[in-house]
């Protein structure tokens, strides 16, 4: 979240948009992205699930509270 925060102060853009603009089209990651809102759905992304603790399949949840995810498939 530090360097999210320096990036968008120095820069004087979104996160997201840096990381895009500056790091994954040079690289050729076109298929990766930031997280910055909770629960966000991204193409080709596929949910994850777990078994919870009374034997029943839950979906886990993307992402950390309060904190970026970057996605990106393999």
């Amino acid at each position: 979240m530090l360097l999210a925060e320096i990036i968008q102060k120095v820069s004087g853009q979104e996160f997201e948009q840096w990381m895009r603009n500056n790091i994954f089209r040079p690289l050729d990651m076109n298929d990766t992205y930031v997280m910055d809102i909770q629960g966000e759905i991204f193409p080709q992304c596929a949910d994850s699930y777990a078994m919870s603790d009374k034997n029943v399949w839950i979906r886990i949840k993307r992402g950390l509270s309060g904190g970026l995810v970057v996605f990106s498939p393999t």
